[in-house]
């Protein structure tokens, strides 16, 4: 599906296709005035094995600073709200057994000081030192996720990496705008219905480096997913 600069692609195996079922594409634009499309997300819902899925991806408010935070919550919220099944009134998060969410969702490192440079440079001599836990205290998302701003009973794996936001172009190298804090703009939860929880396996949960055509670092993970027909899936 394609809404603006947004994309989801999803892969489905041959052997498993005839198994595909229930299949539906929503959106939403959360750019200025709800209507510009640079902003928003895509929502695909689809069943597979008895089991419930939808794949969301988003683009949210982008900057530094509490307000734009609060921006992002808000984003999250009116994509949810937006992109439901037809016929329901619940979103992806209830009608899903699991919902996964990916993209640049844009939250920064919020390290609470007025002076820029001072707090650039801190970011990078922790990252130089691979001191990922340090950062992580000054996740806005983890922050996010302990005081249910958003995403409420979403997990995602810590950041065992360097921040992906904001590096030079054409350099497999993290090299950092001194002009951007770097931040872990671009990240993936997931969320399990009750019951279901220790279906999902996460294994894989790391950056790409040598994507150098954009200013971020993509990421990728993988789960081993136990369906609702027992077998484990690799999706």
């Amino acid at each position: 599906s394609i809404r603006g600069e947004m994309r989801l692609m999803i892969l489905v195996r041959k052997d498993i296709l005839s198994e595909l079922t229930d299949v539906e594409l929503k959106s939403v634009n959360t750019g200025i005035g709800s209507v510009l499309a640079n902003k928003g997300g895509i929502v695909a819902f689809l069943t597979i094995r008895n089991t419930h899925f939808s794949f969301v991806t988003a683009h949210l408010e982008a900057h530094e600073g509490h307000s734009h935070y609060l921006a992002r919550c808000a984003n999250l919220a009116a994509i949810f709200s937006g992109a439901r099944k037809k016929n329901t009134r619940y979103d992806a998060t209830i009608t899903s057994h699991h919902c996964f969410v990916c993209g640049d969702l844009n939250f920064r490192l919020e390290l609470n000081r007025d002076n820029h440079s001072e707090s650039h440079s801190l970011v990078r001599g922790l990252v130089d030192t691979k001191r990922w836990k340090i950062l992580a205290e000054y996740d806005e998302l983890l922050s996010a996720l302990r005081n249910n701003h958003c995403l409420t009973e979403f997990r995602t794996l810590t950041c065992n990496f360097p921040p992906t936001y904001k590096v030079t172009k054409g350099e497999k190298e993290f090299l950092y705008n001194p002009k951007r804090i770097p931040s872990y703009t671009d990240r993936i939860l997931w969320k399990s219905a009750p019951g279901l929880k220790g279906n999902v396996e996460p294994f894989l949960y790391e950056p790409c480096p040598d994507y150098d055509t954009s200013d971020h670092k993509p990421i990728r993970g993988a789960f081993a997913i136990r369906t609702n027909a027992s077998k484990m899936t690799s999706p």
